[in-house]
């Protein structure tokens, strides 16, 4: 039996790029002050803005001071408050920063997380929808959503997506895992 919270979980995303970085452990704790059950975080990507992320580009430097002021405010978080971010997902965090492409070579698409969009269309992430997409009113059954991991697999193997030559789906490198061992008693 597990017990189901009284509430929805309340889980907070963040951008972390050059103007935010700075700030972000200090959010940490003033969220986990006021309820929040999980923090997570991204680095600002530039597919969606190409002119934007220039300027606003993390450096290494000053993602390695935010990740070490975000252990120092994780070691005195409460028990009740997760930032989810595993070794591995910092590890391709940095990679990106450098520019050295991390390939996938079988995401388990739909077994531990699927992407749905706003058109109703259901795939492995976000970036390879148009490729291996199903449209969402295909899985309308148990039998469907069993058979859903290995479809999109079929999928994926028979039309590989350049995308994932240099995967950008957090997921994937452990965004939603548990905090790191190291930083939690």
């Amino acid at each position: 039996f597990v017990a189901m919270p009284k509430r929805p979980l309340l889980r907070v995303n963040t951008v972390l790029m050059r103007t935010t970085a700075p700030h972000y452990p200090r959010l940490v704790a003033t969220l986990a002050a006021r309820g929040v059950d999980a923090c997570t975080w991204n680095l600002l990507g530039g597919r969606d803005r190409p002119d934007y992320e220039p300027a606003e580009r993390l450096s290494l430097a000053a993602l390695a001071r935010t990740l070490r002021a975000l252990d120092r405010v994780r070691a005195r978080l409460p028990a009740t408050i997760r930032v989810q971010d595993s070794a591995a997902y910092r590890a391709r965090q940095l990679d990106r920063l450098c520019g050295r492409p991390r390939p996938v070579a079988d995401c388990a698409p739909g077994r531990d997380f699927a992407f749905i969009d706003e058109h109703g269309r259901i795939g492995p992430c976000s970036f390879t929808l148009d490729r291996h997409g199903l449209d969402l009113a295909e899985v309308n059954d148990l039998a469907a959503l069993d058979a859903l991991a290995a479809r999109l697999g079929a999928r994926r193997a028979a039309a590989p997506d350049p995308t994932c030559a240099d995967c950008p789906s957090t997921q994937v490198f452990g965004k939603y895992a548990e905090p790191l061992a190291e930083t939690r008693p």
